[in-house]
């Protein structure tokens, strides 16, 4: 009988760090095969985004995915890192002319039948962040994208203020409880299979954080060059303190056009295509990119909502979250 292949599927959430590790890390490792988010020019290999998206938004994905991806392709241990598994059951998307938000159950379960545990031993990744911090980062992430279309949330204030009465943003809330999306992954996948990294880890301390990581993948860390422990990519803030928004152009609107009414569709741009759109500007969004701060009571409303829950994660993984502010010890 043949043997299972192994594939660590890291599947966000967004603005943990994402970025670095997919750019600067997993590329890197020499004992595991990168699958994506970007194109791996050796192996000739692309998870592309119309099978991503499948996962995402198709419900009886598993034929069809399995039909698509060739088992070939993928060594006997690879690794998958794509935020949207996760950063897709925070917004809204349209789909056949609907509005759509996936949960995080339903998208576990449809990784669990692309790769089928007859063939594959799958490995989960979730990389976590401080409630608060986080809400800041994907508002300011999906302000021109997703929230400035809509008057409820077209400031961040009216968007916390939503946030914290709970109309119309319980899927949201949801989402963002770790433990809870923790358990679902490990009902799924069982509990063994189940990993969490912590971002604040990253910031703070990111030798240990490596280190972590790579006793999670098997790998050794002995040759993780300084370079690469302190690289960081996408921090956006201002000087004050404040979340930036940057400026709305031409390519923005072409793909939050795509994300909401097209979201299984691929866009094939050339570098040239894409600066031409970048470059015309139709919003300095100077009017919003200040509001983005939250005062010491919203952030403690906020994680007094998670609060208990932090608190079991905490335990479960024997992650110190209190050290980093998920909770006071």
């Amino acid at each position: 009988m043949e043997s299972k292949k192994t594939i660590f599927i890291h599947v966000g959430y967004p603005k943990t760090g994402t970025t670095t590790l997919q750019n600067h890390f997993f590329p890197k490792i020499e004992d595991i095969q990168y699958l994506g988010k970007f194109y791996d020019k050796e192996n000739k290999f692309v998870f592309q985004d119309e099978l991503i998206a499948k996962i995402i938004f198709n419900n009886e994905v598993g034929s069809q995915v399995s039909s698509v991806l060739d088992d070939r392709t993928i060594k006997n241990k690879a690794i998958l890192s794509e935020e949207a598994f996760l950063f897709d059951c925070l917004r809204i998307s349209r789909v056949n002319g609907k509005d759509y938000l996936p949960s995080c159950n339903n998208i576990a379960m449809a990784l669990r039948r692309a790769f089928d545990e007859n063939r594959y031993d799958v490995k989960i990744l979730i990389s976590i962040r401080k409630q608060d911090d986080m809400i800041a980062s994907l508002y300011a992430q999906s302000y021109t994208h997703y929230y400035c279309k809509y008057n409820k949330t077209d400031t961040f204030l009216k968007f916390i203020d939503l946030f914290l009465q709970g109309n119309g943003n319980h899927a949201f809330k949801k989402a963002l409880d770790y433990n809870d999306v923790v358990s679902q992954y490990k009902k799924i996948f069982g509990d063994r299979n189940i990993h969490v990294i912590v971002f604040e880890q990253l910031q703070q301390n990111p030798q240990e954080f490596y280190n972590n990581l790579c006793d999670i993948l098997g790998v050794d860390g002995a040759h993780l060059e300084k370079e690469l422990i302190n690289k960081q990519e996408n921090i956006r803030s201002t000087s004050q303190g404040h979340k930036e928004i940057r400026k709305t152009t031409l390519l923005d609107k072409l793909y939050f056009f795509k994300e909401k009414y097209l979201p299984i569709a691929k866009i094939k741009l050339t570098k040239r295509q894409k600066e031409w759109l970048r470059s015309i500007v139709l919003s300095k969004n100077d009017h919003v990119s200040k509001s983005i701060s939250m005062d010491s009571e919203q952030r403690k409303a906020i994680l007094g909502i998670y609060e208990n829950a932090n608190k079991k994660l905490s335990q479960s993984f024997k992650l110190s979250l209190g050290n980093y502010g998920y909770y006071k010890d």
